[in-house]
């Protein structure tokens, strides 16, 4: 079996690796030339243009930057496609991008499969990790055999070609989230002259799974709460105590001066009382 894989940057490098550790032959290419040259010492080899990677393959990764490298590389590469080719995109792309390229391919009778990954280049590397699936039901079975060895887990989320697209994004969001918070815990621990090792105990000590779970619960139940466990005008004042100690760090807070502003808008339109959730509550009906 003949595979192609385009774009061999940080992750698509590590998959090819790991392919070429289970003897499978891969031609690559990637519009860095020398990212691609570079894995030829371990048994890849190199194409100069993506119709060429793809001449003859049975399967062909992707791993780009964005929807438009998507649609540019796989245009260029189309003419030069084996009948029945199989086109696995690991690329992490917009929803809307994902459930187009799915029709359109599908309408030209070829296969095209969106498999976002939730690893970094060394779970790519070793295997491990988990790749999202969402599309046809055929196609995923197809997919399957060459998929499950990649990774440690395959997440199969259903026929919409957009479900593992938007899972990619929202996993992502949150990780950006987490991250712009913890930033501003930082800020405050620098401010207020709390010790990094006292957060981090703190930290440990908390079951992170369960509290994003309980979080996500009592946000969809925050506007009908009528016992709330702590008040949104509460919830304000020690925002704007964390907000004062931050700033002796002389570092600018990421995340908490948005939250405070939305917070402020809730309590203006009379949710001072209500649970403090009810103010990241917009997204929810009802």
């Amino acid at each position: 079996m003949t595979r192609a894989y385009l774009g061999t940057g940080l992750l698509g490098a590590a998959f090819v690796r790991a392919m070429l550790r289970r003897k499978q032959a891969v031609r690559v290419w990637n519009r860095t030339a020398a990212k691609a040259q570079a894995l030829t010492a371990e048994g890849a080899e190199m194409a100069p243009s993506p119709g060429a990677a793809v001449e003859g393959a049975d399967i062909v990764h992707l791993t780009l930057r964005d929807d438009a490298a998507v649609d540019e590389v796989l245009a260029s590469a189309r003419p030069h496609l084996k009948p029945g080719a199989l086109i696995l995109d690991h690329t992490t792309t917009s929803v809307g991008g994902a459930r187009q390229r799915a029709a359109d391919w599908s309408k030209a009778g070829l296969r095209y499969l969106h498999a976002p990954v939730l690893m970094a280049p060394q779970h790519a590397l070793d295997a491990t990790g988990l790749m999202m699936v969402s599309g046809a039901p055929a196609l995923i079975a197809q997919a399957m055999p060459e998929l499950g060895p990649m990774t440690g887990e395959v997440l199969n989320l259903g026929d919409d070609p957009g479900v593992a697209a938007a899972t990619k994004l929202a996993v992502n969001l949150y990780s950006v989230a987490m991250m712009s918070g913890l930033s501003d815990v930082l800020s405050l621990a620098q401010g207020a002259g709390l010790p990094l090792d006292t957060v981090k105990r703190l930290f440990g000590q908390r079951d992170m799974t369960g509290l994003t779970l309980g979080m996500l619960d009592r946000i969809a139940r925050a506007k009908h709460n009528d016992h709330p466990g702590w008040e949104l005008s509460m919830a304000r004042k020690d925002v704007r105590l964390a907000l004062e100690e931050g700033a002796k760090s002389g570092h600018r807070m990421v995340a908490m001066p948005a939250a405070a502003a939305e917070m402020d808008r809730w309590i203006a339109d009379g949710f001072g009382h209500a649970d403090w959730a009810v103010f990241a509550s917009a997204a929810v009906k009802g």
